[in-house]
């Protein structure tokens, strides 16, 4: 019978409590992208209600008087720009919507500036993983992207740039990125339970004692 055993075990991978050299190996949990986070319900539920949220919020100008009182502008050129529609694409709250996302999966929002002599016309949401952003020799902080077709450089006259919590000048922090621990250890869960009922709830091993 010894060889049946043998044979056996060449198939069977046999886990002991007393020996640590049986257990499976320990993988790092891998960072998330934002596909595979936001496929989490929990995930989904923080971004849609954050997101949902800060767009919905108005965007007004004001301008402050000589006694100290507080009026809202609304013949500023800026004014139907903010709170109506930032580009031909987008209503207001689409773009804010937009921005909002980007910041919470990639800790900073971009929008390229057209203006018409040096009236603003338009903002145009930049994806974030298209940006490069740097500090030349002079301190001035320098904006580079590209668009799909040509590549741009730009200043803050030029570009938006909403930051993050955290960070610094350069850039915000990624509530994904420093959350890809938790949101992997989530996905494998969900991964080990969609497992178990694939397999009718049937283990995949056998628990043995030795005999008393």
């Amino acid at each position: 019978m010894n060889w049946l055993k043998k044979a056996a075990s060449y198939f069977r991978r046999e886990v002991s409590i007393k020996d640590p050299a049986t257990w499976p190996a320990h993988t790092e949990m891998v960072a998330s992208s934002d596909k595979t986070a936001m496929s989490l319900s929990a995930v989904w539920a923080c971004l849609n209600l954050n997101v949902g949220v800060v767009s919905g919020l108005p965007c007004h100008i004001y301008d402050t008087d000589s006694d100290g009182s507080r009026k809202r502008i609304t013949d500023h050129p800026l004014a139907r720009l903010l709170d109506k529609s930032p580009n031909a694409d987008q209503t207001a709250m689409e773009f804010w919507g937009q921005m909002q996302l980007s910041i919470e999966l990639r800790g900073n929002a971009f929008a390229e500036i057209f203006r018409i002599g040096e009236r603003v016309v338009s903002l145009e949401p930049i994806h974030p993983d298209c940006m490069h952003v740097s500090r030349n020799s002079s301190g001035i902080i320098i904006y580079e992207w590209s668009d799909g077709i040509n590549r741009k450089t730009g200043t803050s006259r030029n570009v938006l740039h909403l930051r993050g919590f955290g960070g610094d000048a350069l850039g915000g922090l990624s509530t994904i990125e420093y959350a890809a621990r938790t949101v992997s250890l989530s996905r494998r869960i969900n991964d080990a339970a969609r497992s178990a009922f694939d397999n009718g709830m049937r283990p995949s091993g056998v628990l043995t004692i030795p005999t008393v």
